[in-house]
């Protein structure tokens, strides 16, 4: 169900918000399948250490952060490490430092 939500959502500049790939699926396949849909309907994806947009990639340097998959933004708010594009986006996500956001926060429930 959350995948279907998910999809529905991502559209032209919608920043979709998971603590990590995994949280889409864990098997592979479908995983970037849903990596697929998502970045060619012009949306971007943001975990806690990468963003992934149409044609861009970043990753967090140094070290990683643990993911908190009841909180996502509680270890995305990390800034250390960031590029300044991911790091900017992070920060006009619309629950930064803010909780869950119905809007970007997709739960697997």
């Amino acid at each position: 169900m959350a995948a279907m939500q998910m999809l529905t959502i991502a559209a032209p500049g919608a920043l979709l918000v998971v603590s990590s790939l995994s949280r889409l699926s864990h098997n592979l396949d479908k995983m970037l399948r849903m990596l697929e849909i998502i970045l060619s309907r012009g949306a971007t994806l943001l975990t806690t250490n990468s963003m992934i947009r149409a044609g861009e990639a970043f990753t967090r340097s140094g070290g990683l952060v643990a993911p908190d998959s009841w909180n996502p933004y509680s270890a995305i708010s990390e800034t250390r490490g960031l590029a300044g594009i991911h790091r900017t986006t992070m920060r006009r996500s619309p629950s930064y430092g803010l909780g869950y956001s119905r809007l970007s926060w997709i739960s697997d429930s």
